[in-house]
């Protein structure tokens, strides 16, 4: 079982809530923004890699790459 911080901050408490969204969420970028909130940026670096590109195709979307779960978004 993956340890979480104790939540004797506001930081803390919110790192928490964050690890318990991260498999309930069903947007890949609510799960980004909860791996982000739980582990912070360098933890999250530490299991993949986040690539951002500007969209190729001129949509005006954003492609973001994160673990094989995101999308275009």
């Amino acid at each position: 079982m993956e340890e979480y911080p104790a939540a004797t901050t506001a930081e803390g408490e919110m790192q928490i809530e964050a690890a318990s969204q991260i498999e309930e969420v069903a947007s890949p970028l609510q799960k980004l923004r909860c791996l982000v909130l739980a582990r912070g940026y360098d933890g999250l670096l530490q299991f993949g890699k986040i690539d951002y590109k500007a969209d190729t195709r001129k949509s005006g979307h954003l492609s973001y790459l994160a673990f094989g779960f995101l999308e275009d978004v």
